[in-house]
């Protein structure tokens, strides 16, 4: 394997090293970090899922169920953008390039973008 590898190596580690494992590791963090920043957000308002599901004129069960077991990536970008609004956030679906100059380009465009639509 050309690296020598630490005895204590968890078993996470070793997967890391597996390119398939990595890959499908980051697709699936990807999408709980969405479920995360939906949460964080309900809470750092003060909203319980039944608020949300009131504001958004579903049953709760189903907000539940999106929010829940990483199945929101089975939610439609429009269902992702009512949950943002109802939660009063921006939902910013980004492809961001890997090069880091260009990737820094695109922030700072970005930034200036939200700053102007906030009267920043």
């Amino acid at each position: 394997m050309g690296q020598s590898r630490s005895k204590a190596a968890s078993l996470f580690e070793r997967e890391m090293e597996r390119p398939s494992f990595r890959q499908a590791y980051e697709a699936e963090r990807k999408k709980f970090a969405l479920e995360v920043q939906v949460l964080n957000l309900l809470e750092s308002n003060n909203m319980k899922l039944a608020d949300l599901a009131r504001t958004l004129g579903m049953p709760r069960g189903n907000v539940t169920r999106d929010l829940s077991n990483r199945r929101i990536r089975n939610a439609t970008l429009s269902r992702v953008q009512s949950i943002a609004n109802a939660i009063d956030a921006d939902f910013v679906p980004l492809i961001m390039p890997r090069d880091p100059r260009k990737r820094r380009t695109v922030l700072d465009r970005l930034e200036r973008a939200f700053a102007a639509r906030s009267g920043a």
